[in-house]
């Protein structure tokens, strides 16, 4: 009689937690509808099947929440041993109740698996999580003797001061230095000269000036051309202030590779993805330099794998 009290009781808990048809209909519906109810479960897999079938009981509810290795299989064993102790703490506290016996559950069953118990958050606050503080980043350095001895191999002729002003507009603009480097040495065909022209164009320079961007700088292109090469620095500098406000960069952007090359490249299109798509005619001109995965567009992402082939 008491193992019959015992089951009964057991049942009669669970009934009342899970708020299933057979304990609200044939019970206390409305006490189970409203003090139990504040209990998310969510859903639940047919605890009885034997009085109730799994497709009349799976037009009930539905087990989007809880495990696939549920659907079907009849609730995991909960232990009711101790019924009247189990009972009270399922009054006291349901929520925490329950998340303690699944908790306990998916540690038996799963004791050499990855699956973790879900848990309820009970807190009324939504929680935000910050994927940026799981992401590795790379550790920028802004030493200028190591750039040096990374680059005076293949640039003998850069000087200290050269590599000191590039570290300066590095951290001005919160970019890589080498990022800065391979990008000046892949605009002046590895040459870092002031003067370097594009045959096609009037671009010349460090990072390739236009005429009409020397003019914005308050500057020419012949002037620029007499430059030395840590006097034109001045004007990378300015240029990327420029650009990295005018395009709606924060100040406080970290600039990737790809965004760096894009502000001079690309500036307009600085702040999208994709930079330029087939059937244009920028995207003529360079899809063979820029376009590295031949999918008809070109993106930051690309410009970033670019500047990969001009590092020291």
């Amino acid at each position: 009689m008491s193992n019959f009290f015992d089951n009964f009781m057991g049942g009669l808990a669970f009934g009342m937690l899970a708020n299933n048809p057979f304990f609200g209909g044939m019970f206390c519906w409305g006490f189970g509808r409203g003090f139990y109810n504040t209990v998310d479960f969510g859903t639940f897999a047919n605890p009885f099947p034997s009085i109730f079938p799994p497709a009349e009981y799976m037009t009930t509810v539905s087990t989007s929440v809880m495990p696939t290795t549920f659907v079907n299989s009849g609730f995991p064993t909960i232990d009711f041993n101790s019924v009247g102790q189990s009972i009270w703490d399922m009054v006291k506290d349901p929520q925490a109740y329950y998340n303690k016996q699944m908790a306990d559950w998916y540690e038996s069953v799963n004791k050499n698996s990855n699956i973790k118990p879900d848990t309820e958050d009970t807190d009324d606050t939504d929680e935000v999580s910050n994927d940026n503080e799981k992401e590795k980043t790379t550790e920028i350095s802004y030493d200028a003797k190591a750039l040096k001895a990374k680059w005076s191999k293949k640039q003998p002729q850069l000087t200290d001061k050269f590599y000191s002003r590039v570290i300066e507009i590095s951290k001005k603009v919160k970019c890589s230095p080498d990022d800065l480097m391979a990008l000046m040495n892949l605009e002046t065909r590895r040459t870092f000269s002031p003067s370097e022209k594009n045959p096609k164009s009037t671009a010349t320079g460090l990072i390739q000036f236009t005429e009409g961007t020397a003019k914005t700088l308050g500057t020419s292109i012949p002037k620029l051309k007499k430059m030395t090469p840590v006097e034109q620095l001045d004007y990378v500098e300015k240029y990327l202030t420029y650009w990295k406000k005018e395009v709606g960069f924060s100040n406080d952007k970290q600039l990737s590779a790809g965004d760096l090359y894009a502000l001079v490249a690309q500036p307009k299109n600085a702040t999208k993805e994709v930079l330029i798509v087939a059937g244009t005619e920028a995207y003529e001109k360079n899809k063979k330099s820029w376009d590295r995965n031949n999918d008809k567009r070109i993106t930051k992402s690309e410009l970033g794998e670019c500047l990969d082939d001009f590092r020291a």
